[in-house]
């Protein structure tokens, strides 16, 4: 009888939010925010401090070496690869 309830409470979730307020509820735990929009100002002064960071790093204007027939995953891993070293 329990999977059927439990597969009744999933249908009625609409999101990961509304689930997982269900499920501290159904723990006895009081809710908490876990992931908040930022601040737009704080998003302007990241953005900013990555457009300072690469420009002082001359990365735009250096090629990125890519192995043949890499995979979309393999190419973002060799980007990241090549901007942190």
């Amino acid at each position: 009888m329990a999977p059927k309830v439990a597969r009744a409470r999933l249908i009625n979730m609409s999101n990961l939010a509304d689930y997982y307020k269900d499920l501290l509820n159904w723990e006895g735990v009081p809710f908490q925010t876990l992931v908040e929009a930022w601040p737009s100002t704080l998003i302007d002064e990241i953005k900013a401090d990555f457009a300072a960071a690469v420009d002082a790093s001359n990365i735009k204007h250096t090629p990125c070496p890519i192995r043949d027939r890499s995979s979309n995953q393999s190419i973002g891993n060799q980007v990241e690869e090549f901007t942190i070293r």
